[in-house]
């Protein structure tokens, strides 16, 4: 049986957001926020897999937020390039590019020689 891939990412929201919440749990007895903020970037993938823009640019940003806290770049880097696809899907170009360039910069600061 072959299910439709909006279908398994309407499915994924639950437990996605059940694990967000575990791993917040988890930071209040010592763990650092790389679990959550990692399950927030899967997150704002099923919604915009979804076409729900505004919850999948919020996750985006609750992820971001948490790797910027965390002064992990590369992590910032890959966020703010998960935000630039957001904006690229909607059509905002030119807010996409600049979150492009963000993702750039923060990859350099990390010691990405490709970048």
């Amino acid at each position: 049986m072959k299910l439709p891939i909006k279908k398994l990412h309407a499915d994924a929201l639950a437990p996605l957001q059940v694990a967000v919440a575990l791993f917040a749990e988890l930071e209040q007895s010592g763990h650092d926020s790389t679990n959550r903020s990692a399950t927030l970037g899967d997150l704002a993938n099923a919604h915009r897999a979804l076409g729900d823009f505004p919850d999948a640019l919020t996750a985006a940003e609750q992820a971001l937020a948490l790797d910027r806290a965390r002064d992990d770049q590369s992590a910032v880097a890959r966020g703010e390039g998960q935000i630039a696809t957001i904006l690229h899907v909607q059509g905002r170009h030119t807010a996409s590019e600049a979150r492009y360039h963000a993702a750039v910069q923060a990859a350099q600061l990390a010691g990405d020689d490709e970048a």
